[in-house]
């Protein structure tokens, strides 16, 4: 028995390879993937539709408006946790969240390059 099993996750990611190595990891610790959507419009609908627990988001999506955007549209009618996923190097995300976000919480999965 899983202690994952009642945690539902929405995935959003564009590069399809990426989506279902995701979707296995997740899968494979007993996480529950409610959907893979592949644009910022397809993930309002489906976040709506299941109401996921977390939202994993890349930055980086096709359309009109970033994944930043979209989970803020998405907030407005859900409270999922919203993870961001993104291949912009450090600086970048910063950058981008700095423009594009009330709330940031940041967690870099490796260390932000060190200054001389």
């Amino acid at each position: 028995m899983s202690i994952n099993r009642n945690i539902t996750i929405l995935i959003v990611e564009d590069e399809a390879i990426t989506a279902i190595a995701i979707k296995g990891d997740l899968e494979k610790t007993g996480y529950s993937i409610c959907a893979i959507v592949s644009s910022g419009k397809k993930a309002i609908v489906e976040a709506v539709n299941h109401n996921p627990d977390f939202i994993l988001m890349d930055i980086r999506l096709p359309g009109q408006m970033d994944g930043i955007d979209d989970a803020e549209k998405i907030k407005e009618y859900i409270n999922s946790r919203i993870l961001f996923m993104s291949g912009y190097d450090y600086q970048q995300v910063l950058t981008l969240f700095a423009f594009f976000s009330k709330d940031p919480v940041i967690y870099p999965l490796f260390p932000p390059p060190r200054s001389n």
